[in-house]
């Protein structure tokens, strides 16, 4: 601790490992630490002595720790994702909920009543410690880890910042009022007949004639199977016109096939989810627990991406072969699969396209770069007869020849983070246009369909 009139420190004692985590009581007198010895310090500087409050799990340090206003409880975020809270009185802690994956922002409210977190799944979540707060809910998300929260004194605004250097201010409605990166539309999708539908983050549904439903948690990817829309949530729960489905905890992404009769949910512990459309026993397949996107071709074959930026070809039987392996590339935020091809889009506008063998885990799936362009790769979306590839990102959107990666045409908009493609009709999400739909003609250039759609 070091003395601000002197500038002289003074050791107050010390962990077994690294300290991460140092937060100090409102009255300045006790001062709370954490480290990777997974122990929860309390020090007392006047007084010169210390204790231990309590440890988590070894390996699950904390990465995250605010007091309460008044001093009472302490309020952690761990390695593991759970967030915890610590009575100082030395009572049983209590948990407050999770993240997929570590926790590594937290604050608690000016007048003590609820707690928010930022975690490396990208989302801001607000935590009840008074009834009067409400419900715990997501706030909203950002595409990459958030690395700081905090609440504003009147504690009606949160500001968040994420490793992208994007920063939102939230209301305690979770729609952010300021941001350089907006998406209240989170969600597209195409059914066979082209009709268009989108999602939000206020969990809205909504076709082309306008609103049909609504969810009771932020919308988190769609998936029409031809005769239903399926819908994603942020809770996991994948909604079929209405009715729930089935469940994926932590899911941050959907894909159905109707030719290999499946839907696949990716994302959170479970890894990847396989579901029969014809009912049936769902099929699980460990892959990693930071899966952003999935695809399925019309043989079952699978290709999901992760934020760590690994990609991997999942087989019809299930069998999972990892082509891209983790932390040599940037975050993967998109994939698509037809016969014969996959493709993978990161957030640093890299489009890689791969050559897959006959029973795609054979030792001829070939990786090679077919674009490099600026920004996230938001979507991508082969064309159905497999000969061309859509891609939307940064500076709009793409259309590349399949296998020679020629660029076939390019429409410059605002930058797109979402697409779907069905029945000769593409849709894109923007923060700026809103949902287009797009008429698909690659001896011509992409058109805008004009449309009443919100």
């Amino acid at each position: 601790m070091w003395n601000l009139a002197d500038g002289l420190p003074t050791v107050l004692g010390t962990h077994d490992d690294q300290v991460r985590v140092l937060a100090f009581s409102p009255d300045g007198s006790t001062i709370v630490s954490s480290g990777r010895d997974s122990v929860i310090r309390l020090w007392w500087p006047g007084a010169g002595t210390s204790e231990i409050l309590g440890s988590t799990t070894p390996g699950k340090w904390i990465e995250a720790m605010a007091v309460t206003p008044d001093g009472a409880d302490v309020i952690t975020g761990s390695y593991d994702g759970a967030v915890r809270a610590w009575p100082l009185d030395g009572s049983p802690r209590r948990r407050l909920g999770q993240h997929e994956g570590q926790v590594w922002a937290a604050a608690v409210s000016p007048d003590g009543t609820f707690a928010v977190t930022g975690g490396g799944d990208g989302r801001v979540c607000l935590w009840p410690l008074a009834a009067s707060a409400g419900p715990e809910r997501i706030l909203g998300r950002h595409g990459e880890p958030v690395r700081s929260v905090s609440v504003s004194p009147d504690g009606t605004h949160v500001v968040s910042s994420a490793a992208d250097g994007i920063v939102h201010i939230w209301d305690l409605d979770g729609a952010p009022e300021s941001s350089g990166q907006r998406q209240s539309l989170t969600a597209v999708a195409v059914d066979p007949a082209g009709a268009v539908y989108s999602g939000a983050l206020d969990g809205h549904l909504r076709d082309q004639a306008g609103e049909i439903r609504r969810l009771g948690t932020g919308v988190r990817a769609l998936a029409h199977d031809g005769d239903r829309l399926l819908a994603l949530g942020d809770d996991g729960m994948i909604v079929a016109d209405g009715v729930a489905y089935a469940e994926h905890p932590g899911a941050r992404a959907l894909a159905v096939n109707t030719a290999a009769e499946v839907l696949v949910a990716a994302g959170g512990t479970r890894g990847v989810t396989i579901w029969p459309l014809a009912g049936g026993p769902a099929r699980h397949v460990a892959c990693s627990t930071q899966l952003q996107a999935v695809a399925v071709n019309d043989a079952g074959v699978i290709v999901s991406g992760a934020s760590s930026g690994s990609v991997a070809i999942i087989s019809q039987d299930g069998q999972a072969r990892l082509v891209l392996p983790a932390d040599r590339t940037p975050p993967i935020w998109s994939v698509a699969i037809t016969t014969g091809y996959a493709a993978s889009g990161d957030h640093h506008g890299t489009i890689r396209l791969w050559r897959l063998s006959s029973d795609a885990t054979g030792t001829d799936i070939i990786g090679s770069v077919l674009a490099e362009l600026a920004g996230p790769i938001g979507g991508l979306a082969f064309t159905e007869d497999g000969t061309a590839l859509l891609s939307a990102g940064e500076d709009g959107l793409r259309a590349w020849a399949i296998p020679d990666g020629r660029l076939l045409r390019h429409v410059r908009t605002e930058p797109l983070h979402a697409l779907a493609v069905h029945a000769g009709t593409a849709a894109t999400l923007s923060d700026q246009l809103g949902l287009t739909r797009w008429r698909l003609d690659l001896n011509r250039p992409p058109l805008p369909v004009p449309s009443d759609s919100p």
